[in-house]
Protein backbone atom coordinates (compact mmCIF):
# COMPACT_ATOMS: atom_id res chain seq x y z
CA UNK A 1 0.00 0.00 0.00
CA UNK A 2 0.84 3.62 -0.91
CA UNK A 3 1.40 5.88 1.97
CA UNK A 4 1.91 9.42 1.49
CA UNK A 5 4.68 11.11 -0.89
CA UNK A 6 6.81 13.79 0.80
CA UNK A 7 9.25 16.18 -0.68
CA UNK A 8 11.59 18.56 0.45
CA UNK A 9 13.30 20.94 -1.14
CA UNK A 10 14.88 24.89 -1.22
CA UNK A 11 13.21 27.18 -3.24
CA UNK A 12 14.87 29.34 -5.84
CA UNK A 13 13.28 32.47 -6.54
CA UNK A 14 9.48 34.06 -5.91
CA UNK A 15 8.48 34.53 -2.65
CA UNK A 16 9.88 31.87 -0.65
CA UNK A 17 13.17 32.07 -2.27
CA UNK A 18 16.53 30.49 -0.39
CA UNK A 19 13.92 28.75 1.93
CA UNK A 20 13.38 24.96 2.82
CA UNK A 21 9.90 23.57 1.97
CA UNK A 22 8.51 20.59 2.98
CA UNK A 23 5.45 19.25 0.80
CA UNK A 24 3.17 15.96 1.91
CA UNK A 25 0.81 14.90 -0.70
CA UNK A 26 -1.63 12.19 0.43
CA UNK A 27 -1.86 9.90 -2.39
CA UNK A 28 -4.61 8.08 -0.40
CA UNK A 29 -3.88 4.19 -2.08
CA UNK A 30 -6.23 1.64 -0.90
CA UNK A 31 -5.99 -2.21 -1.10
CA UNK A 32 -7.73 -3.75 -4.21
CA UNK A 33 -9.76 -7.06 -4.05
CA UNK A 34 -11.34 -7.53 -7.60
CA UNK A 35 -13.90 -10.06 -8.89
CA UNK A 36 -13.27 -12.28 -11.80
CA UNK A 37 -15.84 -14.16 -13.98
CA UNK A 38 -14.57 -15.78 -17.90
CA UNK A 39 -16.49 -18.33 -19.74
CA UNK A 40 -14.94 -20.07 -23.06
CA UNK A 41 -17.07 -22.06 -25.38
CA UNK A 42 -16.21 -23.58 -28.79
CA UNK A 43 -19.37 -24.20 -31.21
CA UNK A 44 -16.27 -26.26 -33.71
CA UNK A 45 -12.73 -26.58 -33.73
CA UNK A 46 -12.37 -23.61 -35.76
CA UNK A 47 -13.87 -21.59 -33.50
CA UNK A 48 -14.02 -20.19 -29.63
CA UNK A 49 -15.63 -17.72 -28.24
CA UNK A 50 -14.80 -15.91 -25.05
CA UNK A 51 -16.31 -13.78 -22.18
CA UNK A 52 -15.07 -12.36 -19.13
CA UNK A 53 -16.47 -9.72 -16.55
CA UNK A 54 -14.22 -8.28 -14.02
CA UNK A 55 -15.16 -5.80 -10.90
CA UNK A 56 -13.18 -4.35 -8.45
CA UNK A 57 -14.79 -3.91 -4.76
CA UNK A 58 -12.85 -0.97 -4.17
CA UNK A 59 -11.49 2.15 -5.85
CA UNK A 60 -7.79 2.00 -5.76
CA UNK A 61 -7.57 5.75 -5.01
CA UNK A 62 -9.80 7.04 -2.07
CA UNK A 63 -12.37 9.81 -3.55
CA UNK A 64 -10.55 12.44 -1.43
CA UNK A 65 -7.26 12.18 -2.76
CA UNK A 66 -7.92 11.72 -6.26
CA UNK A 67 -5.03 13.38 -8.76
CA UNK A 68 -5.28 13.64 -12.16
CA UNK A 69 -1.78 11.70 -12.49
CA UNK A 70 -3.12 8.23 -11.90
CA UNK A 71 -5.38 6.47 -14.29
CA UNK A 72 -6.43 4.14 -11.48
CA UNK A 73 -10.25 4.93 -11.23
CA UNK A 74 -11.75 1.76 -13.62
CA UNK A 75 -13.60 -0.50 -11.74
CA UNK A 76 -15.64 -2.69 -14.41
CA UNK A 77 -14.05 -4.22 -17.37
CA UNK A 78 -16.62 -6.36 -19.84
CA UNK A 79 -14.45 -8.23 -22.67
CA UNK A 80 -15.50 -10.10 -25.37
CA UNK A 81 -13.75 -12.00 -28.04
CA UNK A 82 -13.69 -14.70 -30.65
CA UNK A 83 -10.67 -17.12 -32.26
CA UNK A 84 -10.90 -18.47 -35.77
CA UNK A 85 -8.12 -21.24 -36.49
CA UNK A 86 -8.20 -21.72 -40.12
CA UNK A 87 -5.25 -24.24 -40.16
CA UNK A 88 -3.73 -26.05 -37.17
CA UNK A 89 -1.25 -23.73 -36.82
CA UNK A 90 -2.70 -20.25 -37.78
CA UNK A 91 -5.17 -18.31 -35.76
CA UNK A 92 -7.04 -14.88 -35.98
CA UNK A 93 -8.46 -13.64 -33.23
CA UNK A 94 -10.74 -9.93 -32.44
CA UNK A 95 -11.85 -8.58 -29.54
CA UNK A 96 -13.21 -5.90 -27.53
CA UNK A 97 -13.06 -4.53 -24.02
CA UNK A 98 -15.55 -1.81 -22.42
CA UNK A 99 -14.27 -0.28 -19.13
CA UNK A 100 -16.25 1.72 -17.15
CA UNK A 101 -16.27 3.49 -13.62
CA UNK A 102 -19.02 6.05 -11.45
CA UNK A 103 -17.34 9.41 -11.15
CA UNK A 104 -14.89 10.03 -8.36
CA UNK A 105 -14.69 13.53 -7.03
CA UNK A 106 -11.33 15.35 -5.39
CA UNK A 107 -13.11 19.21 -3.86
CA UNK A 108 -9.89 20.03 -4.41
CA UNK A 109 -7.49 22.09 -0.88
CA UNK A 110 -8.57 24.83 0.88
CA UNK A 111 -4.89 26.47 -0.01
CA UNK A 112 -6.22 26.75 -4.07
CA UNK A 113 -3.58 25.31 -5.37
CA UNK A 114 -5.33 22.24 -6.49
CA UNK A 115 -8.29 22.73 -8.28
CA UNK A 116 -11.31 20.32 -7.86
CA UNK A 117 -11.31 17.41 -9.90
CA UNK A 118 -14.15 14.97 -10.81
CA UNK A 119 -12.84 11.58 -13.58
CA UNK A 120 -14.75 9.12 -15.01
CA UNK A 121 -13.73 6.52 -17.28
CA UNK A 122 -15.95 4.81 -20.21
CA UNK A 123 -13.59 3.34 -23.22
CA UNK A 124 -13.84 0.43 -25.54
CA UNK A 125 -10.85 -0.77 -26.37
CA UNK A 126 -10.53 -3.26 -29.69
CA UNK A 127 -7.85 -5.47 -30.59
CA UNK A 128 -6.50 -7.86 -33.17
CA UNK A 129 -3.91 -10.85 -33.21
CA UNK A 130 -2.59 -13.61 -35.58
CA UNK A 131 -1.01 -16.39 -33.45
CA UNK A 132 1.24 -18.70 -35.20
CA UNK A 133 1.99 -21.92 -33.49
CA UNK A 134 5.72 -23.65 -33.83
Amino acid sequence: MLGNAAFAFTAEGGLFDGQNLNVLIPLGFNHATTITLGAEWSPSPEWTLRSGLSRALQQLVKNENLSGTFPTITQNHLVVNSSYRWQKRHEFTAGMTFAWTKPIKNPGNTVGSTPAIEARNRQFTPSLGYRFQF
